[in-house]
């Protein structure tokens, strides 16, 4: 928690069985949950998520975006979500100067990005990436995000404005 603002991280995973438990282990202490969203892994991407302190829900529908959607649905009532790849390849214990923008009403959205403005620290990858890691690859998952929970919001909106015109 920052500023009395309840921190969600949400981890969408396929097979991350070797880097999952670091990756949960490093997240910094102001979050509150960690979600980890398994999209039909086959390894002990679970188990060793659950051993390292995680939540983890099931997400049958393939794609990264649906797993982070089903992780956005099962955070609930949360004031911040941060999402982290479950592959090793963020540095998670970054993830705290990336939150305080936002706790502290600075911003209302944030992307870090592993490659911009030139060089920086880039860890080693030791399980499979859904996203590349290049600015187009950030961009394009950061769209992705933002559709679908855009659509999601709306849905309902939706539903109910033409139910009530019958």
């Amino acid at each position: 928690m920052i500023n009395g603002q309840h921190i969600s991280v949400i981890i969408p995973v396929l097979n991350e069985e070797l880097s999952i438990a670091s990756v949960i282990w490093d997240i910094p202490k102001p979050v509150d949950r960690i979600l980890v969203v398994d999209n039909g892994s086959v390894d002990r991407t679970c188990e060793r998520s659950l051993a390292a302190g995680a939540e983890v829900i099931s997400e049958t529908r393939k794609g990264y975006g649906s797993a982070c959607m089903a992780g956005v649905e099962a955070a609930g009532d949360t004031d911040i979500i941060a999402f982290v790849d479950g592959d090793y390849s963020d540095y998670p214990e970054d993830l705290a100067s990336v939150l305080e923008p936002v706790a502290e009403g600075l911003s209302d959205l944030v992307i870090g990005c592993r490659k911009f403005p030139a060089e920086v620290r880039y860890r080693q990858r030791t399980g499979k990436s859904k996203i590349s890691g290049t600015i187009k690859g950030s961009v394009m998952a950061g769209y992705k995000i933002l559709y679908w929970t855009l659509r999601l919001i709306l849905s309902p909106r939706k539903a109910n404005r033409s139910s009530s015109h019958s």
